[in-house]
């Protein structure tokens, strides 16, 4: 194992897979119809961390699939990061510092300002030496992604991924990178435990 900040090693981690199947039956345990916007989506202060354990299991699930192998994340904040994510690959234990962002629904309310994908990926040039961190863009809004028209700053930080959902149900995702690749992969996804059919025509709007 490479080495690593102390803080790192010694923290928790959290299996995403239990993370997301535990959110997923409160979610449809609660009258989400009935609370305020902001509360229902998980858009306040107080609920930050539980958007961000959200997002933060969401890619690390996605990321799992993707390598075949159980990736686990901690929420150890920093200027730069939100998350860091652990995973053994060929024997040894691997850490990443992950910055999470999302690109919200262009239909929220207008205090929130909704922004274009490569509005909010110009803003990423804030980070200069942060070759080390991965940035995993939450794609929260129905769009056509047109890979090939997003121009991208390479050389300011590590890799660049999107993930979102891929049906109005939420329940099949996707993931595509690393975008500063030459060729970024797509994988797809289903959401732990449960049927990616949909049920009764019943819509989940879990993070909208």
């Amino acid at each position: 194992m490479s080495r690593v900040p102390k803080k790192w090693s010694e923290a928790s981690y959290l299996d995403p897979e239990y993370v997301l199947i535990g959110m997923r039956r409160l979610e449809l345990s609660l009258p989400l119809e009935s609370l305020p916007y902001p509360v229902a989506t998980l858009r306040t202060n107080l609920l930050k961390p539980e958007r961000e354990m959200l997002q933060g299991a969401l890619f690390c699930y996605g990321m799992g699939q993707r390598l075949g192998v159980k990736v686990m994340f901690s929420r150890i904040e920093d200027q730069d990061f939100d998350i860091v994510a652990t995973y053994q690959l060929n024997g040894q234990q691997c850490f990443v510092p992950i910055q999470l962002k999302e690109l919200v629904p262009d239909d929220m309310p207008v205090k929130y300002k909704p922004c274009s994908l490569q509005e909010e990926i110009a803003k990423l040039d804030e980070y200069v030496d942060s070759k080390g961190l991965v940035i995993a863009f939450y794609v929260n809004r129905r769009m056509s992604l047109q890979l090939d028209q997003l121009s991208l700053s390479t050389g300011r930080f590590g890799q660049l991924w999107l993930f979102g959902a891929a049906d109005i149900f939420t329940l099949q995702w996707f993931l595509i990178g690393d975008l500063l690749s030459p060729e970024p992969i797509k994988t797809e996804f289903n959401y732990p435990g449960f049927n990616p059919t949909p049920f009764n025509g019943y819509t989940i709007r879990f993070g909208q």
